[in-house]
């Protein structure tokens, strides 16, 4: 009988392996930046995609209101709920992820008015808010409070005569409406101060530009405008759009010889 044949299978030696995974290791240090990049790239483009759609959402409400911003205040037979951005924009849409930048996370704990920051959405606020707040109740964009067509001389504690009451405004490109905010939305002043750290804030009626000025996607922040372009939004620049009637563009942050904190210095 002929003796059975068994072939000899020839394993890895130890040099082979150590070879192999050091070619492994190589090859994620060189991929994983790049793909790392493609995933925020990614990011960016969802979150320009959901402020696109809020000011269509913003010139859906206009349309059916004489072309009028939303009132953000109670008067003329309007409550304040009804008034308000975040329940007179819920007729209007019904996917909820355009809340949120894909960027941020939601907090898991309930925080009365709570203040987002740089990766973190704001909310959700505590029950005792009212229950109208249930129905918006985490979300990463803020509105321009500016743009409003509030009644009276003043709301908020701000002057109604510095307000863009309407969706149809000339220099609208340079007129911020809805933008990656910390809170569901800020009076930013010319004379505001820049965050001297990262997610340094004042709260919401001082030094609100802090609110929006934050490193959420890669050195700016994602905008839509009154004119319903949208577009990336550099920090320094922040202060350089027309952010109300009054607002003076040339100012000391839009000067040459700015002395911005070291954190903005090179962005």
């Amino acid at each position: 009988m002929r003796p059975s044949y068994r072939p000899k299978f020839r394993g890895f030696t130890l040099v082979e392996l150590l070879v192999v995974i050091a070619i492994i290791s190589i090859l994620l240090t060189i991929l994983t930046p790049a793909l790392q990049k493609a995933r925020l790239q990614a990011k960016g483009a969802l979150c320009m995609s959901n402020v696109k759609q809020w000011g269509q959402i913003t010139y859906y409400y206009a349309e059916d209101n004489e072309g009028r911003l939303f009132q953000s205040v109670a008067g003329g037979g309007i409550g304040g709920v009804e008034a308000y951005w975040i329940t007179s924009t819920l007729p209007y849409y019904q996917d909820k992820e355009i809340r949120l930048c894909p960027a941020t996370r939601v907090r898991s704990e309930n925080m009365n008015r709570s203040y987002g920051d740089t990766l973190t959405a704001w909310g959700p606020f505590a029950s005792s808010t009212g229950e109208w707040w249930s129905d918006f109740d985490s979300g990463s964009y803020g509105i321009n409070e500016w743009c409003a067509s509030p009644p009276g001389q003043t709301y908020w504690g701000f002057p109604t005569a510095n307000a863009w009451r309407k969706i149809d405004v000339k220099g609208g490109d340079n007129v911020p409406l809805f933008l990656d905010c910390a809170y569901v939305d800020g009076y930013p002043m010319h004379t505001d101060q820049p965050p001297q750290f990262p997610d340094e804030q004042n709260g919401w009626g001082y030094n609100a530009m802090r609110l929006f000025c934050m490193d959420r996607h890669n050195g700016g922040i994602n905008g839509v405008f009154l004119d319903l372009s949208t577009r990336k939004i550099g920090l320094k620049e922040l202060w350089e759009l027309k952010w109300h009637r009054e607002f003076a563009t040339s100012n000391q942050w839009t000067k040459p010889d700015a002395l911005w904190p070291v954190w903005m210095a090179d962005l």
